[in-house]
């Protein structure tokens, strides 16, 4: 349990949302009361008309040249679009790893939502679950993520509602089973065996 700062109400964690700046792994107000909090905040609308002037290279320019931002007054960011351009390329250069990183966890976030309907907090968990390996076999692969196995009779094809995913397998173990479910494999391992011994045996 955790007592929320903003409706001062205790609530299991599972009421909070992730964080990994705090100990326990979760924000300190709950989701309740962040959705509330949210959905209270004042709509701006873009400005549409006028002028301002950018604070980096302090030409005075249409607003439709800056950025849309919801935090600022009039809706729009305070840097151009040409500095707010060269300012995030310039920091891409300065930090190659840390945007290089941020792109693959977006990407994998994006993937993980959209073909199998999980986030990327749910597959650590899933990782955790199997200690680190393929739920068929064990084996871990640090340089291969683990494919999402999901029921093909709920959902045929590539993508999943979510709620037929099963685990996580290794590369080998997921494309038997593919096989296996399909139907596309010509004979199971034990006849195989049964029929292809060397000569002589």
């Amino acid at each position: 349990m955790k007592r929320c700062t903003g409706c001062a109400s205790e609530k299991p964690l599972e009421a909070f949302h992730r964080s990994k700046k705090t100990k326990d792994g979760r924000v300190q107000k709950c989701a309740q009361c962040a959705k509330d909090r949210y959905e209270a905040r004042p709509v701006v609308e873009p400005a549409m008309d006028g002028e301002q002037r950018c604070w980096d290279c302090g030409v005075t320019k249409h607003v439709t040249e800056f950025p849309k931002h919801k935090r600022w007054e009039n809706g729009r960011h305070g840097l151009c679009k040409g500095c707010h351009s060269r300012r995030e390329r310039q920091r891409r250069l300065d930090n190659p790893e840390v945007f290089l990183e941020r792109r693959r966890t977006i990407g994998k976030a994006s993937e993980l939502r959209r073909r199998y309907g999980i986030t990327l907090e749910q597959y650590a968990e899933m990782v955790a679950n199997q200690n680190g390996g393929c739920a068929i076999c064990g084996a871990t692969d640090p340089s291969r993520r683990l494919a999402v196995d999901h029921d093909w009779k709920c959902c045929p094809g590539r993508r999943s509602c979510g709620g037929c995913v099963r685990g996580l397998l290794c590369l080998k173990c997921n494309t038997w089973l593919s096989n296996y479910e399909n139907g596309s494999h010509r004979m199971t391992p034990e006849e195989y065996l049964a029929t292809h011994r060397p000569k002589g045996t």
